[in-house]
């Protein structure tokens, strides 16, 4: 049963994935998905409509409307099942689920392929996870996991028993949101602070007795160091004293040209000059220009310090564990950078609070200028950040420290989403597609499968349909709604004005698949609004699969257009549609109908019939409900008409009663089907 294989998941927000992620998956039906604001489903909306094969291209991602928690997905045989998305803070019991998106073999069709694993709720979960996505290995681009409760609901009135499954909100298994870490520069004492001199001159002896320079501090934010071990394992605390750098290059400058250099005073000669050999003055006792430390280590701390820098721990007590710490760079003096940086850093692991500046993903740098410290941004061509990276891959030992440079670069998530985006562009470009994906910014949870799908669509598409998804903005469109636009570009209808900003506008505008697609087509008035969702359903079912094959798409929906029906619900929809697009597309037809009536005596019908043709004119609409009497009208005159062309005697038509039972020209006309008294 598709029930039980059926994946969902949920991102904490609005955002939800359905999969049937088993090898059985090219066996699951069309699958309506409808949403809704609460358990009785009163105001339940469409939200997509998944086709077998779809199910084959990663299932469905779709955005749910603000205020809807409750999802239900139905086959057309009737089977459901329904979900309820639950707060984080709800208790409950059930099981976790893993979903690992990898990226596909050469040998497979699809790009990104998403498995599945069960996490008992009674094992460690942390450990049965790690498991997992060590088995991926570097084919892993990302993994969630979620927890979720299968229970079940009684329904009214037959007392039957509906699968309901609860799901609360999904946690970032890989890469690990945890592994993002806050850095906040701390205001600086600049204000000056007078030491009393003992003699005018004694410039040694105010160096010695001074309350010192301020100190440039950044206080950083992350998980704690269990969770975080292997992220702050490889990130270095960098200070660059810029003075030096200069000196060193005018050392350079000056051999070069067989001129004089200078020799700095080393903490040697400190210690010789003031007598004190103890002494250690808050300054960089190396020599080397640019000092990095490993953060681990410096976390870790020990009886050994830090030269240029000092760790201290802050109180603890915040609600989700974090672990704050603040580094002095007592060594920095005005016009220094100080900062983090790390060779396997991906997008987000560093920010910068307030406001980050952006730049390199390797790199948080802050100048310390007069009046404190300034987030520095840094790009990935700056010579500087190559000297740090290769002074921080040094200080892990130079062989091993520029092979572990390489080898995270390669293995870290943003160059496995670099790998993967660079294989879905040349699979566009393959199909001749315009615009091409990019890994640059921060991923959202679903974002590899979104890109799959795009991907495929691009593929699938006639080259029609792939200028149109070029023209309406790519993929980012294909992001804002991805159940319309794939169901626009597979029927080849390509509404001229649609765009990323309209696609959202009409998001807004209703939640609903239908309603959308049809104000996209500009043939919004060919479905009354407020239907329920089987109506809706039906509607769907309608316009893509229609009795007439030729019609499929928007183009039975143009023929209720043209015929200004209004599709209003009620049951056998599909058969009421049909029949009344086929018997009213011809006011010819209508015409004939009509005289047919007066002929017969029935004036009542007749005027009903030039009636709908006036206000058919006049661009108003009619209800299908009265819309199909008509019809059956027309077909009962056309039957007439046939017979006679045929040179056979038709029947003499029923006489009709003069009794109403309904107050209106449309009431009569149904009055001539009901029998009169």
């Amino acid at each position: 049963m598709w029930r039980d294989r059926l994946d969902v998941f949920w991102d904490g927000r609005r955002t939800l994935a359905f999969g049937v992620l088993d090898a059985e998956s090219a066996g699951a039906p069309d699958l309506a998905v409808f949403a809704a604001r609460d358990a009785s489903f009163a105001d339940a909306m469409l939200l997509d409509f998944v086709e077998s094969r779809q199910w084959r291209r990663g299932g469905s991602v779709l955005d749910l409307p603000k205020g809807y928690g409750f999802v239900s997905v139905c086959a057309a045989d009737g089977a459901e099942a329904r979900f309820a998305l639950v707060d984080e803070n709800v208790p409950g019991g059930g099981e976790w689920r893993l979903l690992l998106a990898e990226q596909a073999e050469a040998t497979e069709a699809m790009r990104v392929v998403l498995r599945t694993a069960h996490l008992s709720a009674r094992g460690d979960l942390e450990r049965l996870t790690r498991e997992e996505i060590a088995a991926s290995g570097s084919k892993l681009i990302w993994a969630i996991s979620q927890r979720r409760q299968k229970t079940a609901i009684g329904l009214e009135p037959d007392g039957d028993f509906l699968p309901l499954v609860r799901l609360w909100p999904a946690q970032m298994a890989y890469p690990t949101q945890q592994s993002r870490l806050n850095i906040e520069a701390l205001e600086m004492q600049t204000q000056q602070r007078l030491a009393p001199l003992k003699a005018p001159f004694a410039i040694m002896e105010h160096w010695l007795s001074e309350a010192g320079a301020p100190v440039a501090t950044l206080r950083l934010r992350f998980p704690s160091p269990d969770q975080s071990e292997a992220f702050l394992s490889r990130v270095s605390v960098v200070l660059v004293m810029h003075q030096r750098r200069r000196l060193r290059a005018q050392n350079v400058e000056q051999r070069r040209l067989g001129g004089a250099v200078i020799d700095a005073l080393s903490l040697a000669d400190v210690h010789d000059a003031t007598g004190w050999p103890q002494k250690r003055p808050d300054v960089a006792i190396s020599g080397a220009p640019i000092i990095v430390h490993n953060l681990l280590k410096l976390v870790g701390g020990g009886a050994k310090p830090f030269d240029g820098v000092s760790l201290r721990r802050r109180a603890g007590g915040s609600a989700d564990m974090s672990v704050a710490v603040e580094i002095d760079f007592y060594g920095a003096a005005l016009g220094d950078d100080i900062g983090l940086v790390s060779a396997g850093a991906d997008a987000g692991d560093f920010g910068v609070v307030p406001e980050d500046p952006g730049g390199a993903r390797y790199a948080r740098l802050f100048r310390v200028e007069r009046d404190g410290l300034t987030p520095r941004r840094i790009e990935e061509d700056d010579p500087l950040l190559d000297e740090i990276l290769l002074v921080a891959a040094a200080s892990e030992g130079a062989a091993a420290g520029n092979g572990a440079r390489s080898g995270e670069k390669t293995l870290s998530p943003q160059a496995r989403r670099e790998k993967l985006v660079v294989e879905l562009n040349s699979a566009l470009a393959a199909a001749n597609f315009d615009g091409r994906l990019t890994p640059e910014k921060i991923w959202e949870v679903f974002e590899p499968n979104l890109m799959a799908q795009f991907v495929a669509l691009v593929e699938d598409a006639a080259p029609l349909g792939r200028v149109f998804l070029s023209k309406i903005g790519g993929f980012s469109a294909f992001r804002a709604d991805p159940a319309l636009v794939r169901t626009l570009a597979q029927h080849q209808e390509f509404p001229p004005s649609l765009n990323e900003t309209s696609l959202r506008e009409l998001r807004l505008a209703s939640p609903s698949l239908v309603y959308r697609y049809l104000a996209a087509l500009g043939l919004s008035r060919v479905l009354a609004q407020g239907l329920e969702a089987a109506a809706q359903s039906a509607s769907w079912r309608l316009f893509m699969h229609p009795p007439q094959a030729d019609l499929a798409g928007a183009g039975f929906a143009r023929r209720l257009a043209a015929t200004h029906i209004v599709l209003d619900g009620g049951d056998d929809l599909e058969r009421k549609a049909a029949h009344v697009v086929r018997a009213l597309a011809d006011e010819g037809m209508i015409e004939r109908a009509a005289i047919w009536c007066e002929d017969q005596h029935h004036e009542q019908q007749g005027e009903a019939l030039r009636e709908y043709l006036l206000r058919r004119r006049e661009g108003e609409r009619t209800l299908l409900h009265d819309a199909e009497l008509l019809a059956r009208i027309v077909d009962e005159a056309d039957a007439y008409w046939r017979e006679v062309e045929q040179g056979a005697h038709p029947a003499t038509a029923p006489s009709i009663g003069t009794p109403e039972r309904r107050s209106g020209l449309l009431a009569r006309v149904r009055n001539f089907f009901v029998g009169g008294a």
